[in-house]
């Protein structure tokens, strides 16, 4: 009530001061998840960059063996 009258006589409020907001130990879990997700995406990009010719080990092993490179 003593802010109304204040401000009804055009008089200046003070304002209160806010205490700082004490730490937690909340965690985002959005944002741990989030942040897993991309971790999976760019190593299954970078996995799939390596593998993107489409030819499997095996096939490149006997490949190699035809071409008497492994003996």
């Amino acid at each position: 009530m003593e802010i109304i009258e204040q401000k009804a006589k055009n008089k200046q409020v003070a304002a209160k001061v806010m205490p700082a907001p004490t730490p937690t130990n909340v965690v985002d879990l959005v944002k741990v998840l989030q942040d897993s997700l991309n971790r999976t995406q760019s190593l299954k990009q970078k996995r799939g960059s390596a593998r993107s010719s489409g030819r499997s080990t095996a096939t490149l092993v006997k490949q190699k063996r035809r071409a008497g490179v492994l003996g």
